[in-house]
């Protein structure tokens, strides 16, 4: 049976943060899963948000996602190669109703395997409680990052420098005996 750990909790409290980051995770586990409930401080609907693995701002990572949302309530499916961070992915923002947070999950499947490139899967969900179909953004992103070293710091923050918002949370689970 597999065993979630937590190893880090964080809320963000009164005037936001810059960024959320998680250092010197143990190698003790098999893999890691970020939960998040997110919201910007940005002044729209919703806005990317972007990760980093160990600090690493190189053209290293590679996604593909399928997003549905926005103003046309519209579906796509895109391919990013050489990107300097894990990004394309969105978190509520500042003009949906002030009690609408985003979900957020990141899985990295053997985070410290050092034979191999390391690959991850993000779900995420920006919504607003209205019903105008501009108010929403939902979709799955699956990637590698091209390095072999061990994950051992992630980083999250919004992409263009707005402060993530008061009461998002943050819950990292390193997990042991899920195969």
């Amino acid at each position: 049976m597999a065993v979630w750990n937590v190893i880090d909790h964080t809320d963000v409290g009164s005037g936001g943060a810059a960024s959320w980051s998680e250092s010197s995770i143990s190698a003790s586990y098999d893999h890691l899963c970020l939960r998040a409930s997110l919201r910007t401080e940005r002044a729209d609907y919703y806005e990317d948000g972007k990760i980093n693995f160990n600090g690493d701002t190189g053209s290293n990572y590679s996604l593909t996602r399928m997003t549905f949302g926005g103003g046309s309530a519209s579906q796509t499916s895109d391919r990013y190669s050489s990107e300097t961070k894990l990004g394309k992915w969105e978190m509520t923002g500042a003009s949906a109703e002030a009690e609408c947070f985003g979900t957020f999950s990141l899985w990295i499947p053997y985070y410290t395997n050092t034979a191999n490139y390391k690959s991850f899967f993000i779900q995420w969900g920006a919504n607003d409680v209205s019903n105008a179909t501009a108010e929403f953004s939902t979709g799955i992103l699956a990637g590698m990052w091209s390095s072999t070293a061990a994950i051992n710091q992630i980083t999250i923050a919004t992409n263009d420098g707005e402060d993530i918002a008061e009461h998002s949370s943050f819950t990292l689970y390193g997990i042991n005996g899920a195969g």
